[in-house]
């Protein structure tokens, strides 16, 4: 059976991959930060979840970690987690938010991209990564691909 990790797995399209990555088969190991409630509704769902900050490496760490240490490994892996400033103009944001939002978007697409590289070419499994890089320069650092890249 095949394991992935989907970071942003408790709501939207994070949530609903979840679902149906585990109705084709897969273990799934997803992330949330502040949906406790909708992660709990996952977990009973047969979904591993786990809390993680992207923007900290040492969690993102923890959760591949759990993935190999349960599952033996990570197949497949999904940079969902996102977040968006509030809808203003950017002079009236302030730069706080800005910061987070570059560390969560940027900074934690490039950790999981990172983690998920060193995991699959670990196992020997270069293409997965080279696809996994490739998207992400494709996409100009932000992860991007689509469920039928990865023979779901």
């Amino acid at each position: 059976m095949k394991t992935c990790i989907i970071t942003g797995a408790s709501r939207g399209i994070g949530k609903e991959t979840a679902l149906k990555l585990k109705n084709l088969g897969y273990n799934v190991v997803g992330t949330y930060l502040n949906s406790q409630d909708a992660a709990c509704e996952l977990t009973e769902k047969g979904i591993d979840m786990l809390r993680c900050n992207v923007s900290c490496y040492g969690d993102l760490e923890l959760v591949f970690n759990h993935a190999v240490n349960k599952f033996g490994g990570v197949d497949l892996v999904i940079a969902n987690a996102g977040v968006a400033p509030k809808q203003q103009l950017l002079i009236d944001t302030a730069n706080d938010e800005i910061i987070n939002t570059l560390n969560v978007n940027v900074a934690g697409v490039l950790f999981t991209n990172k983690l998920a590289a060193s995991h699959m070419l670990s196992k020997g499994e270069l293409e997965a990564a080279i696809k996994s890089i490739t998207n992400q320069i494709a996409a100009g650092g932000m992860f991007v691909a689509s469920i039928r890249d990865y023979d779901v």
